[in-house]
Order: C-alpha cells, then sequence, then structure tokens
C-alpha cells in the first residue's frame, strides 16, 4: 500500500519498521508522561503488544528502580523511562 494520495502507504511503513525494531505486535508506545506512568498501565501496553514506557522527571533514582522492577515482573519487553525535562527546551 504505498505511493496512494494520502500517504497512507508510507505512514504503515514506518509503523510497521517500528514494530519490528522493537519487537512489536502493534504499533502502540505509551506516552512517558511524569505523574501518570503506573506500571500496571506500561506492563498492560506491553502484554498488548506494544511498548509500555514510563515519565520518570519527578521519581527519585530509588523510585525509578522500584517502578521499573514491576514492569520487569509483569513483562519481559524492553521499555524506555523518561528523564528528559521537555520544559528545559521551550525556555517555560
Amino acid at each position: 500500500m504505498t505511493g496512494d494520495a494520502t500517504g497512507r502507504g508510507a505512514v504503515l511503513a514506518r509503523a510497521e519498521a517500528f514494530c519490528r525494531a522493537y519487537d512489536l505486535t502493534a504499533p502502540i508506545l505509551m506516552a512517558p508522561m511524569a505523574g501518570a506512568s503506573p506500571p500496571a498501565l506500561a506492563i498492560a501496553v506491553a502484554q498488548a503488544g506494544g511498548m509500555g514506557a514510563g515519565g520518570c522527571l519527578l521519581m527519585e533514582p530509588e523510585q525509578i528502580a522500584a517502578w521499573t522492577a514491576k514492569v520487569r515482573a509483569g513483562s519481559q519487553r524492553g521499555l524506555p523511562a523518561q528523564l528528559v525535562d521537555s520544559r528545559s527546551a521551550s525556555g517555560a
């Protein structure tokens, strides 16, 4: 499905490449939002074939380790943990 007028083919190709690169069965990446990334949600996304994630900016190192241990106990998939303060890039 490439070359259609809407670019749908290109979008599907990127989604398929993303899934292949990270061994996913669904092109879903959980948004890593600080304070809104509970381990249970990351596990559910991973078990559904996507990639769970954690917004760890507001966590202390011990909290990040505990979050990661809980997710790893429920899923063997890879998981990104966001530690970047995006506000610094915008000057906010």
